[in-house]
């Protein structure tokens, strides 16, 4: 798949290293620029809205449907020196109110399968983050091994034990891809199965471990 064409390829590789506001500057679109420089430095989104801007010529949306060409756009945390920052990325949230009635088919993990990557050094201002290229991740070319996982979460949570999910790595062995992670608030909240087991579970997303990430993350540009 052509991810970019020719004169963005061209504008993005004589870019990398340069901060997300001189790319803003290079890109000669005023109402991109505006809203960057008006934009609330803490959210966490920014850095993805502006990319999502500069690839695709037009600010983006709420609605569900992909961000580009069928990929989401998620941008991740690079050290300063290339290596890959212990960040997980976050897929979807498990619910725990509808994941029984779903098959993994019909659930939202694949809603996310196909990542478009921006990778960025690490900065608490998203203007002065360092563009160190681009990057995809295509979960359907590991659909059964990601379906397996998904069926092991899922199946905890029949059986009312969704206290058992761990965030740790290599729970189901080590080229394990789908994780778990505990997702805003650490609270319990008490949950009821559709055979009435009452369990007691704190709110997790599905993930991507950042080791997952490094193996699986296959260059498109430099």
């Amino acid at each position: 798949m052509v991810m970019l064409n020719k004169s963005q390829i061209d504008f993005f590789n004589k870019r990398v290293g340069y901060s997300v506001i001189q790319l803003i500057e290079d890109s000669n679109m005023p109402e991109l620029k505006n809203y960057a420089l008006n934009v609330n430095i803490k959210s966490k989104g920014a850095a993805g809205e502006i990319f999502e801007w500069l690839i695709t010529g037009e600010r983006g949306d709420n609605k569900s449907k992909p961000d580009f060409k069928g990929y989401e756009i998620k941008t991740i945390s690079y050290n300063e020196d290339g290596t890959k920052d212990k960040e997980k990325m976050s897929l979807t949230a498990v619910s725990y109110s509808t994941i029984e009635k779903e098959i993994f088919e019909t659930s939202h993990v694949l809603d996310k399968s196909k990542i478009f990557v921006i990778k960025l050094t690490k900065n608490r201002n998203p203007l002065e983050r360092k563009f160190l290229g681009f990057g995809i991740i295509d979960l359907t070319l590991y659909f059964n091994q990601v379906k397996n996982e998904y069926n092991y979460y899922r199946n905890l949570i029949c059986e009312g034990k969704a206290t058992e999910f761990t965030s740790s790595a290599k729970v189901l062995g080590k080229n394990q891809i789908l994780h778990v992670r505990t997702a805003g608030t650490r609270k319990y909240r008490e949950y009821t199965t559709q055979k009435g087991i009452k369990y007691l579970a704190k709110p997790y997303n599905f993930t991507l471990d950042y080791k997952v990430i490094d193996r699986l993350i296959k260059p498109i540009l430099l």
